[in-house]
């Protein structure tokens, strides 16, 4: 995910042309909600931004993670904006991937259980702020917290 939003970063030159708003790309491929760095979310909040777009969760999944946990991370992280005064933030379903191969033991069924059973528990939190965006992905649903 970290590469399509550099990609859109790219394309529209670091402007996402909303009148009045100033859009800053933040991210790191491979984040993870149990090993991010408080100094990194720091330094998100430190842009003054007003809303954030979250697009975590997907690099939690392991063979021994639980899909509660990777949720409440989630949940956690975005009371975490909230409290430092952003007036809105959304949360992306984890989408579905196809590359393994860095997660040794990790199978797609697997993955798939625990990506279905995460976004299941974030559609019963944010559910009734449900937001589809077809321009990032046909399979991509934005919550509005």
């Amino acid at each position: 995910m970290v590469a399509d939003i550099e990609r859109l970063r790219r394309h529209c030159d670091g402007d996402l042309c909303i009148s009045g708003v100033n859009t800053v790309f933040f991210g790191r491929s491979g984040l993870r909600t149990d090993r991010m760095d408080q100094r990194f979310v720091r330094q998100a909040i430190a842009t003054g931004a007003e809303f954030a777009f979250l697009h975590v969760g997907g690099n939690d999944i392991s063979p021994t993670s639980t899909p509660r946990k990777i949720f409440e991370r989630i949940v956690e992280l975005v009371s975490t904006f909230k409290n430092a005064g952003m007036k809105e933030v959304w949360v992306t379903e984890i989408i579905t991937r196809g590359n393994f191969s860095k997660v040794p033991g990790l199978t797609k069924e697997a993955y798939e259980r625990q990506r279905i059973r995460i976004n299941q528990l974030l559609h019963k939190k944010f559910g009734k702020h449900l937001y589809s965006s077809k321009t990032l992905s046909t399979r991509l649903t934005i919550y509005k917290i």
